[in-house]
């Protein structure tokens, strides 16, 4: 009684007894006296309360007679043990406590889970909640039961752990009331299921599993009175599993479908939804063939009055329910089938009934509406309409000897139609049900499975019938599998903490389990009394009455006849006898089972299939006993299965939103065992806590002498030993301490009596020093006064004598102010007159001065004209005489030289050489005479030319023989053309030796102009000699040659009409071959058009090509005298000591350049064979093309004499005028000739020309590894030698610059001299070509700085069949550790240069396979190792290195890169720039267009992007909650709340030391990953992305933690979390990413732990939470708000009126209202382009990454 009276004192507080409430709270105004217990209570005014509504108070007395421990009223927990999340961890556990638990969870922070040990309670809020989200899923996926707030999903979560760590089958077994919220928590944790252990992307189990819900609703639940969506069947579904835990398949069993609702509901009660749906949809083309009408006209579904549901659609959830069949992989026409069969049910409802006749009680369908529906009925059905009606109104009765047709009353044929439409819905439903399970059954083998059961609860209502006796003896089997469970595991934690434990007594229902299934039990004889041919209800309730009397569980009821009472362990029910045995019989007419089978419909035949093989075993198998025996199964495997268990609790029967009843509460928690678990854990120690815990909160109760750390059990054991002297009231485990019930109240109590005292005696110390203060304060300030009075008196004294002294002072300096002013005025006035006269005589003299200069100047130019004048008119005269004198000398010349020019000796003196030509001329012109003869017979011969016809058929097959052939050229060509490449690009990286090349040109070609010039001034003198010399012999020769000329003429007139149909033939030919050799034109695409060169005339000599050999002979010595140059400036750079070095270099130098000479000769014999060839196969065309077109002067043309003289017989042996015409032409053609050769000489000479300037390049390169070595062997004088050189190559490059423009210029006035004339347009070809190649030839950046391989061209050649191989060794078994130490992006730059060479070959089906090959080889080594982030970073780098290669080399001007690297001067720079700008432009894909590709690698680094993302988020995740969230960096900050909760398991994947994370554990990690991407060279643009897309994944992980775990939510938690933020934004800024935003990323959480920390008292704090807390919105806010718990008694919770104003606040804000952070949510990534100052053609390839077969080109 000593314990009960402390307990029991004035002010505790107790629960009292309510009718409206249940339970109301009271308080102790008196300690027991006499047997009496005074309370003062508060009278609740109204029962149900609502949310946001303030309950009223009035205070009554209660006075309670108390005689022994059990009288006494129940002690209310402290307010800071009020709002728990788990029931059992309540101090004072019992029936009132969990009550008001659940009250202020529900009502106060809108909370609809709680635990109860290992139960979930769910309590149905009647409004949907934002907590379902698929990010809701994320937050829970992989954390403990224990450490997030309830939830059904955490539930699924603990379920789903087990079973992949503990290798055992699980299941979630789901019971409460109708309307309670069973079916959508089944929904949910298969959702949840489906989610975290979704199957492979081409079965889509999961999906299945899910669309089975819908069907399942659509044909099972209905509306009842208490729920608008009630299941009004068990069902239990088993999720299988394979070995990786991913669905694969389910499997569902059914129980106790509510047949008899298909044929009648109460009021306000609907049938089942597919009813409805089917009627509201009728419009739909698949339904207009059933004849449906309004749902409110069939009589099956208007019975209950009320077909509608509020905020239902039955017409899309309609087509939801089709969505699911078809999903479900159920047919169309199987779907109409269905529909049909549902339809033909309503059909069947509104057959009406009436007696045949008045006498007769014989039953007839009524004609006018009954036969319609009966005609749809049959017709849907696919039957007999005939046999249906008979059998409807009509029994068969069978005897051993005959058959009898007994007709049925309007009464028994109703029944009859009803029995029908029961048995055909239950067939149909089961069909539905086995359908399901073949399209979820997998034919791989299950590992594992967890089951949900989706079961009714305790049913009682005022009449209670067969289904509910059902009901409530599975909800028996259930609760005592349940009661034995809770049992067991509360023995096994006892057992595992090793502490003394008595046994627990708990309820066992098995007495009551015995009554229903026992022998000679309820069922047992109403099975017996339903094979008894007559047996009736009232026979088979008077033998219960009999037999069961002596049951405790059973009894009579008083006032009833017909009824018997069983007490179950919820409460007694009393059961209606009435059709007991019609349901349990469920019989079926066999005529009716007859009619459906001979269904011309193949599923209503099935339905019925299997109906005569079972007919035996369903006549003795009742609907108790296969109900019973599937109780049995379903405990077998729920035994087999570790159970899982959710509670559904309905608060109030009008379904309003967040409103609870107490009293419906109450009858719910007894019926459904929470309240039994809770006796459970009562009756032992229900209270946990760990040492570790357990010393954090309570060591304040000990001195701090007493408070050892280093033994924290030690402590423990010595606090409760000295505050708890009752043994029993608590055991110390291994782990743990238990405590009885109330014992944390109690130390509750002696903790904040400790903490009230110390309270107390701080504040007694703070006032009196706070006394003391003000005293010593007001002392101080009396002192101070006095002392500044004193002060201000001597100042005031102070300030008299300082004024007096001040007067006197200013008086003497004013009074020397005023004459030192007078005296100023007149010196100013002085000066400015000396100053004036002074200037006036000064102009005086400068103006004399001025005058006699300009006089001077006069007379001297007046006297230098004078004498100009003078020697001009000298000079003038000189002049004249001496132009006199040499006109006459000129005179004298002229008539001397006419004179020997009339003379023949003279005449034929210059043309002796040429009279045997002029012989040869005149014999070949015979043979062409004798040709025109024989032409002539070929008039006889037309004939003859059929056949030459056909011969020139098989010439066009030969032709395409050689076409052939020229393929094989152009194969040829292709490779001469890339040799031609290479040897230009090599080109271009000269400019000294191409300045003096140009320079000879141009000499050489001023040369061939004059010579060109001489020799026509020479023709025409030749010309004209012949017209004087011959002109009397014109005369007599014209005569003969005119008609001689005539009659060739006629000749070839008659040869051209016969050949006329030969030519035909002949120009197609020669249009193929022209073709070709269009083709052929492509070898020297740099020189434009080789078709244009041939056809262009010019003159000239073979002496070019010697001249252009000779031009590249200048070059080489030119390049001997640069060596000379450099060699000279080595030795100037040199002192003493290093002269013997540098002149063994030079030697090696001009060694290397003899060598390159002899080459360059062996090379230019092998070009010159090659040359040939390629002519000898044009020679060939050109055959081809004048093979039917000869002339007369072919041979002449192409004769082996040379031009010169062919000129000079032409020349000679004219004789007319027609002949000096074609004396003309054969000089033109001769001309052409020359430029042919001119143009073949230049060619070999350009060929020449490349292979000495690559020749050069080596020995640049050589050079620079000569200047390279000097530097080493002389450091000291590097930088003057440096200084040399770059003013050596500045001076060479502007050079070079000035001859481009100068090739420029004159190119374009080469241009605009061949626009205006066609002569002399040839004779200034070799000019334009060589404009042409200077044009192209831009100065190399190579002279600025040498690369290591200049001669390559930035290309990698490869084989088709070496792609794979590129692909494995290049990219999927290729180590990032190998090329460490190589130039960044090496296996990008090398992909690149295989796409360069894949575009210079232009073959786009070799480009398309290696891009295509290096996608998909990139994803796929990205994906097999996934978890390797140095990998991911490596190829994230390469792939944007790959894009700016794309970009920059793509052909886009904008990306070639706009300066060039830092240089030694700015003339240096500018001339580098355009270096660097042609290597790059040369480097640039010629033929394909890209961009569609830059696009896929986008994707592709998008995808490398998001690879490293999910690694990231993956690595980080398992530390973010213990390293941020729960771990302490602020030691002492953090105060543990008593919330005891029990640890059900650990996370799946927990790290083993997750709980040894800390704030340096991520801040170490995170660093780890910076140093991967910057090792990797990744991008610092994308580096700052990621990490701000990290910190938001951080930042949305934390704060749905947050939001999800009340335990976080009080201040000094909220101070931790900020702390160790703050660590995270000295990370950021201590690595530059402070600009990344990767801190605005943390956003949401900062604010969320500033809100725990601010003032949230008064409403006035509303605007500057919102103002604050811009980035969480109102439903955050209102969450935070509602969760926020005190550590301690000396805070509040935030008030009601608070989190209400915030929701009302909230409601005027546009922001969405998701509670939960996306933590899927990426930002979007943009890659920044990154000029690349890299010369492909300077990479190598290593020899450790093995591409020996590629081949640099």
């Amino acid at each position: 009684m000593a314990a009960l009276s402390e307990l029991y004192a004035k002010g505790s507080r107790v629960w009292v007894r309510d009718e409206n409430d249940v339970w109301a709270p009271a308080s102790v105004l008196t300690e027991p006296n006499d047997s009496r217990l005074r309370l003062e209570r508060e009278d609740a005014q109204v029962s149900v309360l609502v949310r946001w509504k303030r309950r009223k108070r009035s205070f009554q007395i209660v006075e309670l007679r108390v005689n022994n421990a059990s009288d006494y009223p129940p002690l209310r927990n402290p307010d800071i043990l009020v709002g728990l999340n788990d029931l059992t961890t309540l101090s004072y556990l019992h029936e009132p406590a969990v009550l008001h638990n659940l009250k202020v969870r529900f009502l106060d922070s809108n909370t609809i889970y709680t635990y109860c040990g290992i139960v979930l309670v769910a309590i149905n809020p009647y409004e949907q909640l934002p907590i379902y989200g698929n990010d809701v899923i994320d937050a829970y996926r992989g954390q403990s039961m224990s450490q997030m707030d309830p939830h059904v999903f955490a539930v699924a979560e603990e379920a789903y752990n087990k079973m992949s760590r503990e290798k055992k089958n699980q299941s979630i077994i789901v019971s409460g009331e109708s309307g309670a919220g069973k079916t959508v928590s089944a929904k949910y944790a298969m959702r949840y299921f489906a989610t975290v252990g979704g199957a492979s992307a081409e079965t889509q189990i999961e999906r299945k599993v899910l669309a089975s819900n819908p069907i399942m609703e659509a044909f099972g639940n209905a509306k009842t009175i208490r729920n608008d969506n009630s299941s009004r069947f068990g069902k239990y579904i088993e999720i299988d599993f394979d070995h990786r835990h991913c669905i694969i398949g389910a499997h569902m069993r059914t129980y106790l479908l509510e047949k008899s609702r298909v044929v009648f509901q109460a009021s306000n009660e609907r049938n089942y939804h597919i009813f409805y749906q089917i009627c509201a949809a009728r419009e739909q083309p698949q339904l207009q063939e059933l004849n449906l009408v309004s749902a409110d006209e069939f009589f099956y579904t208007n019975l209950g009055g009320d077909i509608h549901v509020e905020n239902v659609n039955d017409g899309l959830d309609f087509g939801a329910t089709c969505n699911a069949f078809s999903l479900l992989n159920i047919l169309e026409n199987e779907q109409r089938e269905i529909f049909k069969v549902v339809a033909a049910l309503l059909h069947l409802g509104n057959v009406k009934f009436c007696k045949k006749s008045r006498r007769a009680e014989d039953a007839a369908i009524q004609k006018d509406v009954g036969h319609s529906h009966l005609a749809s009925c049959a017709s849907l059905l696919g039957i007999d309409i005939q046999m249906l009606q008979k059998w409807l109104c009509n029994r068969k009765i069978v005897t051993k000897k005959e058959v009898f047709t007994k007709p049925l009353s309007v009464e028994q044929a109703c029944g009859a139609r009803d029995g029908l439409a029961k048995h055909l819905y239950a067939q149909l439903f089961a069909w539905i049900v086995k359908q399901i399970n073949k399209c979820l059954t997998s034919p791989a083998k299950r590992k594992s499975f967890i089951g949900v059961l989706d079961i009714y609860g305790f049913e009682t209502f005022d009449v209670n019938s067969f289904e509910q006796f059902c009901i409530n003896y599975a909800n028996e089997k259930l609760q005592q599998q349940f009661t034995q469970h809770v049992f067991k595991l509360e023995q096994e934690e006892y057992v595992k903490e090793q502490i003394e434990w008595s046994f627990i007594d708990f309820y066992d229902n098995q007495p009551c389990i015995d009554l229903i299934e026992s022998r000679l039990g309820i069922l047992d004889l109403l099975d017996e009394e339903c094979k008894m041919p007559n047996g009736t209800d009232k026979e088979w309730l008077e033998k219960m009455y009999q037999n069961l009397k002596e049951r405790h569980h059973f009894a009579k009821p008083r006032l009833s006849n017909t009824a018997f009472i069983v007490k179950h362990f919820a409460g007694e029910v009393e059961y209606e006898s009435e059709s007991f045995l019609a349901k349990n019989k469920d019989a079926i007419v066999e005529e009716h089972v007859a009619i459906l089978k001979a269904s011309k419909y193949e599923l209503v035949g099935e339905l019925f299939g299997e109906e005569k093989r079972s007919a035996t075993k369903k006549r003795s198998a009742t609907v108790g006993s296969q109900f019973s025996n599937s109780l049995v199964d379903l405990m077998k495997a729920l035994n087999a299965t570790v159970p899982h268990y959710i509670r559904c609790i309905k608060p109030n029967d009008d379904k309003e939103a967040f409103s609870f009843d107490p009293k419906r509460a109450i009858q719910q928690l007894r019926a459904c065992g929470v309240l039994e678990t809770v006796r459970i854990s009562a009756a032992g120690f229900p209270s946990r806590w760990s040492y570790a815990e357990f010393f954090d909160r309570y060591r304040v109760l000990v001195h701090s002498s007493k408070a050892k750390r280093n033994s924290v059990r030690e402590t423990c054991e010595f606090i409760l030993n000295h505050f708890i002297k009752d043994p029993d009231k608590f055991q110390f485990g291994k782990t743990k301490i238990f405590f009885r019930a109330g014992q944390v109240a109690y130390l509750e109590k002696l903790r904040a009596d400790k903490l009230r005292a110390c309270g107390i005696r701080i504040q007694k110390h703070i006032r009196g020093w706070l006394q003391r203060t003000k005293y010593r304060r007001m002392k101080r300030a009396a002192i101070r006064i006095q002392a500044h009075v004193r002060a201000l008196i001597a100042r005031r004294l102070t300030q008299f004598l300082r004024e007096t002294k001040a007067s006197i002072c200013i008086q003497r300096h004013f009074r020397g102010f005023l004459q030192r002013v007078s005296y100023g005025k007149a010196r100013r006035a002085i000066v400015t007159m000396q100053r004036f006269t002074r200037g006036m005589f000064g102009r005086r003299i400068y103006m004399e001065l001025l005058r006699e200069a300009k006089a001077i100047v006069i007379q001297k130019n007046y006297r230098m004209f004078i004498e100009r004048r003078r020697y001009l008119t000298k000079r003038k005269a000189a002049i004249y005489l001496e132009c006199c004198v040499r006109r006459m000398r000129a005179r004298r010349e002229l008539r001397t030289l006419k004179i020997e020019a009339r003379s023949v000796d003279h005449y034929k003196k210059l043309n002796s050489g040429l009279e045997n030509k002029i012989i040869t001329l005149q014999i070949k012109l015979n043979e062409k005479v004798g040709e025109i003869e024989k032409m002539k017979g070929m008039k006889s011969e037309i004939g003859g030319y059929v056949e030459e016809v056909e011969t020139l058929k098989k010439k066009a097959e030969d032709d395409k023989e050689k076409l052939s052939k020229l393929k094989e050229m152009e194969r040829e060509l292709i490779e001469l053309r890339r040799e031609r490449d290479e040897l230009k690009t090599k080109l271009e990286s000269i400019e000294i030796e191409t300045k003096l090349t140009m320079q000879q040109k141009e000499e050489e070609m001023n040369r061939l102009k004059a010579e060109a010039d001489e020799l026509r001034s020479k023709v025409s003198q030749a010309e004209e000699r012949v017209r004087i010399g011959s002109a009397s012999e014109e005369a007599n020769l014209s005569s003969a040659v005119e008609k001689e000329r005539s009659n060739l003429m006629a000749e070839f007139e008659l040869e051209r009409v016969h050949h006329q149909h030969t030519l035909k033939e002949q120009s197609r030919l020669q249009q193929r071959i022209e073709n070709l050799q269009e083709d052929l034109n492509l070898v020297n695409r740099e020189r434009r058009n080789l078709e244009a060169w041939k056809l262009e005339h010019g003159s000239g000599g073979r002496g070019s090509a010697m001249s252009v050999r000779s031009a590249v002979d200048g070059e080489s010595a030119a390049l001997s005298s640069r060596a000379q140059s450099l060699e000279n400036m080595l030795d100037s750079g040199e002192g003493q000591g290093d002269s013997d070095d540098s002149q063994l270099l030079v030697m090696k130098l001009n060694e290397r350049i003899r060598e390159l000479e002899e080459a360059r000769n062996d090379d230019e014999e092998e070009l010159k064979k090659k040359l040939d060839n390629v002519m000898k196969e044009n020679e060939k065309l050109e055959k081809l093309l004048a093979e039917g077109s000869s002339t007369i002067l072919a041979n002449d043309v192409f004769s082996t004499s040379t031009p010169i003289d062919r000129i000079s017989v032409r020349s000679v042996d004219v004789d007319d005028e027609r002949d000096a015409v074609q004396q003309i032409t054969a000089l033109k053609d001769a001309n052409y000739v020359l430029q042919k050769e001119l143009e073949e000489g230049q060619k070999k000479t350009d060929n020449l020309l490349k292979e000495f300037e690559e020749k050069v390049l080596k020995l640049e390169e050589e050079l620079a590894k000569a200047q390279n070595q000097v530097k080493k062997n002389h450091p000291s004088r590097q930088q003057s030698l440096d200084q040399k050189l770059s003013q050596e190559v500045t001076r060479l490059t502007v050079e070079n610059f000035d001859l481009m423009e100068k090739n420029e210029h004159l190119e374009k006035q080469i241009k605009e001299l061949r626009r205006q004339g066609g002569g002399g347009s040839s004779a200034q070809t070799p000019e334009i070509d060589g404009g042409r190649r200077t044009k192209t030839a831009a100065p190399p950046a190579a002279l600025a700085l040498p690369p290591s391989e200049p001669q390559f061209m930035g290309m990698f050649e490869y084989e088709r069949q070496d792609e794979t191989k590129l692909f494995r060794r290049l990219i999927v078994d290729l180590d990032p550790a190998v090329v460490k130490d190589c130039l960044p992006g090496l296996p990008a730059h090398i992909l690149f240069m295989c796409l360069r060479y894949c575009d210079h070959m232009n073959d786009a089906l070799r480009m398309e396979h290696l891009l295509t090959g290096i996608i998909t080889s990139v994803r796929k080594v990205v994906s097999r190792r996934s978890k390797d982030d140095f990998l991911i970073a490596f190829w994230l780098s390469n792939i944007c290195r790959f894009l700016h290669d794309m970009k920059q080399y793509g052909g886009d001007n904008l990306s070639l890169p706009s300066s060039p690297s830092t240089s030694s001067s700015p003339s240096l720079t500018s001339a580098t720039t355009g270096g660097e700008k042609t290597v790059y432009a040369s480097q640039c894909l010629k033929q394909f267009d890209i961009t569609e590709y830059r696009m896929v690698f986008n994707d592709l680094a998008v995808h490398v992007y998001q690879a490293l993302i999910k690694l990231i988020q993956d690595r980080l995740q398992p530390m973010i909650v213990c390293g941020l969230l729960e771990h302490e960096s602020i030691p002492g900050v953090s105060h543990s709340k008593p919330f005891g909760l029990r640890p059900i398991s650990t996370a799946k994947g927990a790290h083993p030391g997750s709980s040894a994370y800390t704030v340096d554990s991520v801040v170490k990690e995170l660093t780890r990953i910076y140093s991967v991407l910057t090792n990797e060279y990744v991008d610092p643009g994308i580096v700052r992305q990621l990490f701000r897309q990290v910190f938001y994944m951080i930042g949305a992980y934390m704060l749905n933690n947050l939001l999800l775990r009340k335990d976080m939510c009080h201040w000094s938690r909220g101070m931790q979390i900020r702390y160790n933020l703050s660590q995270l934004e000295e990370w950021c800024r201590r690595n530059h990413l402070g600009e990344s935003g990767a801190i605005e990323a943390l956003g949401p959480i900062i604010q969320a732990c500033q809100l725990l920390q601010v003032c949230k008292k008064i409403q006035s704090d509303i605007a500057t939470i919102f103002d604050m807390c811009y980035a969480l919105n109102p439903l955050q806010i209102q969450k935070i708000l509602t969760m926020y718990t005190p550590t301690n008694e000396f805070e509040e919770r935030v008030p009601v009126s608070v989190i209400r104003a915030v929701v009302a606040h909230g409601a005027d804000r546009a922001d969405p209202s998701r509670l939960m952070m996306d933590i899927n949510y990426q930002y979007s990534i943009t890659f920044p382009f990154t000029q690349l100052d890299v010369n492909l053609a300077t990479i190598l390839l290593p020899a450790k990454l093995k591409l020996n077969f590629l081949k640099k080109i």
